[in-house]
């Protein structure tokens, strides 16, 4: 995104950036892994010269196919750009570019997609469908951002903002680990211990065998439809979330102390919710004695790790 706006062609927009760092598209070897860094923001638009378009140079793509000419099929292809792949419109992407590296990787067994410039979280899976011919589906890693909402949010006692991302991710950073031509992803939260994977929203207080629309909703960073979400209250059965995309309670509720307070805040309003791609929901139970219960959940996600959140609410009895 580091663009000259300036520039009267694409080729020209990065001039700035590769004087001091030196250039845009580059691979390298990690022992069995196979990193490209590909710079796929075409400035200015080619469809009228306003804006930018994701997408690559002729050039770039004549780049990809020469370095992976010498990468054996065995190695672990790491692709590493700034705008997921994701839309299939052609809005946001030039579609044949986008089935250029499909074509290009499809003989490949061992890859990972990673992204940014969203500002969310989100797990995107390529298949036939997409125009994906490989062996099994491809997977596409849209990384949250440590600027969060653009910095967004209250000011803590710190003096930093709340920034949490639109979908009700923190912000934060990922670790990429690799073993061999293996790979796993852990995401770790700014400025919170590494077992913090999830948020469990419940409401706080509830009537004893009375009736509520609450539910419990987890917002699990990591996650992905196809993972396996489970809760259970006091220690009773795991029971089976359901999976949900919609907007994230918690964050709603930050964005409606902006407009209800009766002073100004410190900091900025944050960007309006947007339907998350990792919520979960589970029911409540009401039928519970009156007093303090434990929400525990657990969640396992796509490389196998388990991770666990908690939440507290209270039954009260309503006084006749």
């Amino acid at each position: 995104h580091d663009m000259n706006y300036d520039a009267p062609s694409d080729k020209l927009s990065d001039e700035s950036f590769e004087k001091n760092f030196g250039s845009a598209n580059y691979a390298f070897n990690y022992g069995n892994a196979h990193f490209i860094i590909l710079d796929n923001i075409l400035y200015p638009d080619p469809r009228d010269t306003k804006g930018y378009w994701g997408g690559y140079r002729e050039d770039q793509l004549q780049f990809l196919a020469n370095d992976l000419k010498h990468v054996p099929h065995d190695r672990l292809i790491v692709l590493s750009q700034h705008i997921p792949l994701k839309d299939a419109s052609g809005n946001a992407y030039r579609p044949e570019d986008r089935q250029r590296i499909f074509d290009l990787l499809k003989d490949y067994e061992q890859i990972l997609i990673m992204s940014a410039h969203t500002h969310l979280q989100d797990h995107i899976y390529y298949t036939v469908e997409d125009g994906w011919n490989g062996s099994k589906p491809l997977y596409e890693y849209n990384a949250g951002t440590t600027s969060g909402d653009w910095y967004s949010g209250k000011i803590d006692a710190n003096g930093l903002p709340d920034a949490s991302m639109r979908d009700g991710t923190p912000p934060g950073y990922a670790f990429l680990n690799i073993k061999g031509n293996r790979y796993d992803i852990d995401y770790k939260v700014a400025g919170k211990s590494s077992d913090y994977q999830m948020h469990v929203f419940a409401p706080k207080v509830v009537p004893y065998k009375g009736r509520t629309t609450s539910q419990i909703v987890v917002n699990f960073f990591m996650g992905a439809k196809e993972d396996a979400v489970e809760y259970r209250i006091d220690e009773g059965a795991w029971q089976k979330m359901h999976y949900v995309e919609k907007v994230d309670p918690s964050y709603q509720v930050k964005l409606f102390e902006w407009d209800l307070t009766d002073t100004l805040l410190p900091g900025r309003r944050p960007s309006n919710a947007v339907n998350s791609t990792h919520l979960w929901t589970g029911r409540l139970d009401l039928k519970l004695s009156p007093g303090e219960h434990t929400i525990e959940v657990r969640a396992t996600d796509r490389f196998g790790k388990t991770h666990r959140g908690q939440r507290k609410y209270e039954i009260v009895a309503e006084k006749e």
